[in-house]
């Protein structure tokens, strides 16, 4: 399923993007932003997290910058590769599991602080997920728990989040 949307959304932004010059070669960079997973935190590493990068070789292979789900560490990860939030276009949630959820609020807070008048970020989530227990986690529900104070706070300004 994940190899199947990142085809996609490369599908999508290579009839997007406008004709390349003959002498730009277009490329495609995927980087691991974290790998462990499950609960326990381990010295160095960061939760699940993969960013992929298009574009061309004139512009660094970075005119769209998607991210697939954010782990732990995400946003510690992306400044690594000197990649500020607000340079994203979009997240991809390939689960609703924590471990791939928990950086989120990062991403959304250091976007908003620093860069509140910038275009949103555009979210895409996966179908919810019951647990055995019967509660339901959703992306309505994960971006309402730890992005919603955003909302009280800016809802008389106009800048997206």
């Amino acid at each position: 399923m994940r190899f199947f949307v990142i085809g996609a959304v490369i599908t999508a932004v290579s009839a997007a993007t406008p004709v390349l010059n003959a002498h730009a070669a277009p490329c495609l960079l995927v980087t691991l932003t974290g790998t462990q997973g499950g609960p326990p935190a381990f010295k160095g590493l960061a939760g699940p997290g993969t960013l992929v990068r298009y574009g061309e070789d004139g512009n660094n292979c970075s005119a769209v910058k998607l991210q697939f789900d954010t782990g732990r560490g995400t946003v510690m990860r992306l400044a690594e590769l000197d990649i500020s939030p607000e340079q994203l276009n979009a997240v991809f949630f390939t689960h609703m599991h924590t471990d791939h959820t928990e950086g989120f609020a990062d991403l959304v807070t250091l976007r908003w602080m620093f860069f509140g008048a910038g275009r949103k970020i555009h979210a895409v989530c996966s179908s919810d997920v019951v647990s055995t227990l019967g509660f339901t986690i959703s992306c309505k529900k994960i971006y309402r728990a730890r992005c919603g104070f955003l909302y009280s706070v800016r809802r008389n300004r106009t800048a997206p989040l």
